[in-house]
């Protein structure tokens, strides 16, 4: 488990979902799923789950949380793409000797 002590994205995500729909009837929901995930012991809630929250907290299309989650995700790959390029060429490469077994 990545964060064991649970995402720090989430609790970010919801706060800013509560100021903005903080009269949302979907927060009851997502309250009562959490709490028993918790009773169940389950992983804590993820921003995946954070980013469910918001589409329906906002009423968006039943996929805008996905799209908002894959064009993140799209920001950071090209962040570590371009921090690559700073860096020497194959310098993951392992090394090998043939040995001629």
């Amino acid at each position: 488990m990545i964060y064991p002590d649970g995402d720090p994205r989430t609790p970010v995500l919801r706060a800013l979902v509560d100021e903005a729909w903080p009269s949302s009837p979907a927060l009851v929901t997502v309250d009562e799923v959490a709490a028993e995930a918790r009773r169940r012991h389950a992983a804590p809630p993820n921003v995946d789950f954070a980013l469910a929250t918001l589409g329906r907290a906002a009423a968006m299309a039943d996929d805008a949380a996905e799209a908002i989650f894959a064009v993140a995700r799209i920001a950071g790959w090209l962040a570590h793409a371009l921090e690559e390029y700073d860096e020497r060429p194959l310098r993951f490469r392992p090394k090998a000797t043939y040995i001629g077994r």
